[in-house]
């Protein structure tokens, strides 16, 4: 209560997101059958510290935008400790819905992680893992999000 009187508590409407945190995991390939990493978003940042769950956010096609592959790539590559080995994410053919869509891929055959089974494992990883590793990848273009939250000011 103090904080809020003293004006330590706003409330933000909209947020500038300055990092992302992103959790990679492995999945196996149905072709190949070797191992390769994709990742979720998990929560938006600002750079006050304000949060947004993902799944709250104004749009669900972050995973693919140019700039957030871009940002991911230069993380896994500052970051060999991590262990992550992710294929190309490009647009692929999917024979399941047939069309071209973009998507992970094989990082040793190239061949296409399908979004159906991209969101079964995600949301499986979700629910039951308490303990997720995260990487939070800052991002160096200005984009703004709803956030619709009470926070508290540093």
């Amino acid at each position: 209560i103090p904080s809020l009187i003293k004006g330590g508590i706003k409330f933000a409407q909209n947020i500038k997101v300055k990092y992302i945190e992103v959790c990679f995991f492995e999945m196996e390939c149905w072709k190949c059958h070797k191992e390769s990493h994709v990742y979720f978003i998990n929560r938006l940042l600002s750079s006050d510290g304000i949060s947004v769950p993902y799944n709250n956010a104004s749009t669900n096609e972050w995973e693919f935008n140019p700039m957030v592959i871009n940002a991911i790539k230069q993380y896994v590559k500052a970051h060999p400790e991590s262990g992550v080995k992710m294929g190309e994410i490009k647009p692929r053919f999917s024979k399941t819905v047939e069309k071209v869509y973009p998507s992970f891929g094989c990082v040793y055959c190239d061949s296409i992680f399908g979004n159906h089974f991209i969101q079964d494992a995600t949301m499986e990883i979700m629910y039951s893992s308490n303990n997720l590793p995260k990487a939070r990848i800052e991002i160096r273009e200005d984009i703004s999000v709803p956030a619709n939250r009470w926070y508290k000011k540093d």
